[in-house]
């Protein structure tokens, strides 16, 4: 992940980290036992665990700095054991500290830290602690990475060009409620995975709890450039994220915005982008004092806070979003974002209805969801699926499901790669459904199966220049659409046309992502822009080589100067015996005398 660190640059480092520490259920808070030589100690860090301020008061930046230092090439190797002796830790001083520290740099380094449990030991001798051992996921790290990153860059890839942090931000949350389920063995009393608790549980896995989800936030924010805080809730016991968009820190609970009881296609956005009091409105309360305070109402009240109405992603396309509107008999709509009113430049569509639910008895009720794929956004009726095509902006049926009854009707659909999977029921909350998978390419059709790329990830480039990205293409070779998707995470450091030709805005690193047209594979491109240097002149070439010119009538000479890129292509002219000939600052020679001169450009 060399290029994760080095964009990582990119997010402002935040001087001080304003987190909690949470001394409840932590070992030693209390009265610490005397420490004997070499002795190891074992701390288990609660999943609302959130720590920058310990005892009331602030950690050294310095100290943060200069532990991660040493963990982070440590948690990357895995070591068994990080040698922490140079920072002078004090036993039993500084045990609180050493926690609050540890598991702040984990959020902080999800780009390395995404396999490193909170629980570890540390190793105390003469007074100090020495060492910290830390404790990882099992399995190999390169196959939990690999996890992480098929979905990351799946992510990453709808991320529209052009995209605002607003944009950005409402892509990361609305990609994993739809693509993670809250972890079911809370709710059944049984054991939860340590997974469930990483960026590897909700993006390798697809399952998680509230840390997996918020810990998945940061790991994409960091490729995005979004700063983000962890927020907890001791009295909740329950962590979210803490945005900055513009300026302005936004409270997200992506975990309260996916049902519990997961449903394809449905993403609620109640507590996106909430002010502090905006998301102590929804239920939220007892977080970390020493957080940023966010004060910004603008989105307390948005159209999307209505549950009822609202329930499905939101589809960014030509400056406008597009989704469901689950009243008055509309189905998708679209508007300008930010501060577009939602009820401007309503679609006609080929369907206006409901489905009758056994929940609320003779009354109908909506549930659209819409999903894209390629150049089409894919929406549900209670019996078929339709599509808006984006290039005209025109409503199109598709499928009917055969075989209804009843009540039955189509309640969920996401779209899965070449597919469309619906789940049909006989009410929204359905407790039983069958599962259908409406494959939307024609028979006979050849899904990719992957995409081959370059094994050179980091790429560079300066400012004005021109990079051409090779090597890229969709597996099979026989897939029926071969095209890739190009798109650049910040076209403000470098924009990518759509065979993959980069050029160079202005200084920076960003992500430069292809994907194949049905969005499921995914790469990445590191891309640096550099400043502009000069390319120097290599030669200068004189035609003709000689010429015998009668006195008093003149020559055209040409200089051609060596790259034809070169900077400067100033030619200066001179003779070396301007008795016999001259030459003027254009190359034109005059015979002046009998005689040899040379002419030099």
């Amino acid at each position: 992940m060399k290029g994760m660190t080095k964009l990582k640059n990119l997010r402002k480092r935040l001087l001080a980290l304003l987190l909690t520490l949470l001394l409840t259920g932590l070992p030693f808070a209390a009265a610490i036992p005397a420490a004997a030589a070499d002795e190891t100690f074992t701390v288990y860090v609660p999943p609302n665990f959130n720590p920058i301020y310990a005892n009331g008061a602030a950690q050294p930046q310095g100290l943060m700095e200069d532990m991660a230092t040493l963990l982070v090439p440590g948690w990357s190797a895995r070591a068994a054991s990080i040698n922490v002796s140079s920072l002078y830790l004090t036993y039993p001083t500084d045990t609180d500290a050493l926690a609050a520290i540890y598991y702040s740099n984990i959020y902080q380094h999800q780009d390395v830290a995404f396999d490193v449990k909170t629980a570890f030991s540390y190793s105390v001798s003469g007074g100090f602690i020495t060492a910290i051992k830390p404790a990882y996921l099992s399995g190999s790290r390169a196959t939990i990475l690999a996890a992480i990153d098929t979905a990351a860059n799946r992510m990453l890839s709808t991320v529209p060009a052009g995209a605002s942090d607003l944009e950005k931000v409402l892509a990361v949350h609305d990609f994993l409620a739809l693509n993670c389920e809250y972890d079911p063995t809370v709710s059944a009393g049984t054991t939860t995975p340590d997974s469930s608790y990483t960026a590897y549980g909700c993006l390798g896995l697809g399952v998680a709890v509230c840390q997996g989800y918020t810990m998945a936030a940061s790991y994409l924010f960091g490729y995005l450039g979004i700063n983000s805080l962890y927020v907890t809730s001791s009295s909740m016991s329950h962590a979210w994220n803490l945005v900055n968009v513009s300026g302005s820190w936004y409270h997200m609970d992506i975990t309260w915005d996916d049902p519990t009881v997961d449903t394809l296609g449905r993403v609620m956005h109640n507590n996106f982008l909430r002010s502090s009091t905006g998301i102590g409105s929804t239920g939220h309360y007892g977080w970390d004092s020493g957080l940023p305070t966010g004060t910004n109402t603008t989105y307390d009240s948005f159209f999307w806070t209505n549950s009822t109405y609202y329930r499905s992603t939101m589809i960014a396309h030509n400056g406008k979003w597009h989704f469901t509107y689950s009243a008055n008999n509309k189905v998708l709509r679209t508007a300008t974002m930010p501060g577009g009113s939602p009820y401007a430049n309503v679609l006609t569509l080929g369907y206006s209805g409901g489905w009758k639910s056994n929940e609320v008895g003779s009354y109908w009720t909506l549930a659209p969801f819409v999903a894209r794929y390629g150049n089409k956004i894919f929406y549900n009726t209670p019996d078929s699926l339709r599509y808006v095509d984006l290039t005209d902006m025109t409503d199109h049926a598709f499928y009917t499901q055969p075989g209804l009854s009843g009540l039955q009707a189509i309640y969920q659909m996401r779209i899965e790669g070449d597919y469309a999977h619906i789940r049909l029921g006989t009410s929204p909350s359905i407790a039983a459904y069958q599962d259908v998978m409406v494959p939307l390419l024609p028979a006979g059709s050849v899904s990719p199966t992957g995409l081959n790329a370059p094994a050179q990830r980091e790429l560079s480039l300066s400012v004005g220049a021109t990079l051409q990205i090779s090597g890229v293409s969709v597996t099979p070779s026989n897939a029926t659409d071969p095209s890739i998707r190009w798109n650049s995470l910040d076209t403000g450091i470098v924009t990518v046309n759509a065979s993959g030709q980069l050029t160079g805005i202005a200084l920076g690193t960003t992500c430069v992502i292809a994907a194949t047209a049905n969005g499921a594979f995914a790469e990445r491109f590191y891309v640096t822009v550099t400043a502009a240097t000069g390319v120097p002149v290599t030669g200068v070439s004189v035609t003709p080589g000689t010429a015998t010119i009668q006195r008093g009538n003149t020559q055209n000479l040409t200089a051609t100067v060596s790259p034809a890129n070169a900077d400067d292509k100033t030619v200066t002219w001179s003779s070396s015996n301007t008795s016999v000939a001259t030459v003027s600052s254009t190359g034109v020679v005059t015979a002046v005398a009998v005689g040899t001169a040379t002419i030099t450009a």
